[in-house]
């Protein structure tokens, strides 16, 4: 059985064990992966992203101290209207929009290391627009 399916299929049974009927993920590659199993479609499970899922609960959010930071807008994700928004609107957030937010990290599954030199360059150009931000990195 090819790996893809084996995986669907364990993904499906712990579903049915534990009656699963909504996936919250915080990771846009995890999130494809998941809706494109049949299972979800069979189950009517509800996958969606944590920015979905704080924009359709209307949360607001705050942090105790302020803080800057930027973001990457990573390759597979569709929804970035609600990562602004949450961006944008979260007490004590100061948010800064780094040059090329949109563009390729480098850092993407098999690329990086087949294709180190080239990934590389464009990673490294990537975290000078992060530092430029003047963002706090963790």
């Amino acid at each position: 059985m090819d790996a893809f399916l084996e995986c669907e299929k364990k993904f499906t049974s712990i579903l049915n064990k534990y009656d699963v009927k909504e996936i919250v993920t915080t990771c846009a590659s995890c999130e494809k992966t998941l809706k494109s199993y049949s299972s979800v479609k069979d189950l009517n499970l509800k996958v969606r992203n944590i920015y979905e899922y704080i924009r359709e609960n209307n949360a607001d959010l705050s942090l105790k101290k302020n803080q800057k930071v930027t973001f990457h807008k990573p390759c597979n994700i569709n929804n970035f209207d609600d990562i602004e928004r949450i961006l944008k609107n979260t007490k004590n957030l100061e948010y800064v929009e780094m040059n090329e937010y949109d563009k390729c990290c480098g850092l993407n599954g098999i690329s990086k290391l087949s294709e180190y030199k080239i990934m590389f360059n464009i990673f490294w150009k990537k975290y000078k627009n992060i530092r430029k931000t003047g963002a706090k990195l963790f």
